[in-house]
């Protein structure tokens, strides 16, 4: 697990106790982070368009960081469990890897398991049998 630590001015070092990390991170149970791949998507575009997409999985909040990473939150954990097994989204063409929420720094890019792919075939005969 990561554990935050400061450096002052002074040079003295804070180190933020392990029970309080884990305390914060129950916070993040039900939460997803997000990422657009080579996208700056804008706020109102991602929580209309993934609040009308994930109505039925109980979307509970949306946040779009400065980093490019976004926080979803859930009601459920079945119900975000769903929205991640669902495979990868596509907001306005553009796609959406997520991952659940761990402590750390949430700065490292989400290496996708699986991507869409679209190919689009001219003039090929389709034989029916």
């Amino acid at each position: 697990m990561f554990f935050l630590t400061t450096v002052e001015a002074d040079g003295s070092i804070i180190v933020i106790p392990k029970d309080v990390v884990i305390r914060g991170s129950s916070e993040y149970v039900l939460h997803l982070v997000g990422f657009f791949i080579e996208a700056n998507m804008n706020y109102r575009e991602v929580n209309f368009n993934l609040r009308r997409m994930w109505r039925r999985y109980d979307i509970v909040d949306i946040s779009l960081g400065d980093n490019g990473f976004c926080l979803f939150k859930f009601k459920r954990e079945s119900r975000m469990q769903k929205v991640l097994e669902n495979g990868t989204w596509l907001v306005d063409g553009v796609p959406l890897f997520l991952r659940k929420w761990r402590p750390g720094p949430t700065t490292q890019k989400i290496e996708p398991n699986k991507i869409p792919l679209w190919i689009g075939m001219r003039n090929v005969t389709v034989a029916i049998s």
